[in-house]
């Protein structure tokens, strides 16, 4: 078989893989997506956050930083210019996220995941197109920002010093 083509048409699945994600935004099926590659991930990460002492807002913090230095590995190494600007969106991105990955009581966390399920639900196409070009850094950083996004609440007040208590209610 020609190199050629073999290239020619992992380029075209992963045209097909990016058009798919647009799609899936259009019609509304990423949050689905989302929430299916959340909840497959959510095993391993709990064991992950059970034997650590670190909240989900660190860890999620951690794991961005991975995405950040994956994303500059890909500018350095791979000399690819769309790196550093998704670098410095990431980066920016960080009080964002820190403030999404807050939430500690499963119930509560529920709002913030709506969002972080469309957002998963469009890097998992794109991060299989960018593993068909060959483009490995970048898919690794979002793959840490999908694992960023899937860290699972864990049961305390996301405050320290704050607790969760019903309102009152008058008779």
């Amino acid at each position: 078989m020609r190199p050629e083509i073999a290239t020619l048409g992992l380029q075209l699945a992963a045209a097909g893989l990016i058009i798919g994600a647009i799609v899936s935004l259009l019609t509304g099926s990423a949050p689905s997506l989302g929430t299916s590659t959340r909840s497959a991930l959510e095993p391993a990460l709990s064991r992950i956050r059970h034997g650590s002492s670190l909240s989900r807002q660190q860890l999620a913090d951690l794991s961005l930083l991975a995405a950040i230095g994956c994303s500059a590995c890909a500018a350095i190494f791979d000399q690819f210019g769309v790196s550093v600007f998704m670098t410095l969106l990431l980066w920016l991105s960080r009080p964002a996220i820190q403030r999404v990955c807050r939430e500690e009581n499963r119930l509560l966390a529920i709002a913030g995941s709506l969002t972080t399920d469309l957002i998963i639900g469009l890097y998992v196409p794109i991060m299989a197109a960018q593993i068909l070009i060959g483009h490995p850094f970048i898919a690794a950083s979002m793959v840490f920002v999908v694992i960023t996004l899937s860290w699972p609440a864990g049961g305390g007040s996301s405050v320290p010093g704050r607790t969760w208590k019903l309102s009152p209610v008058r008779a």
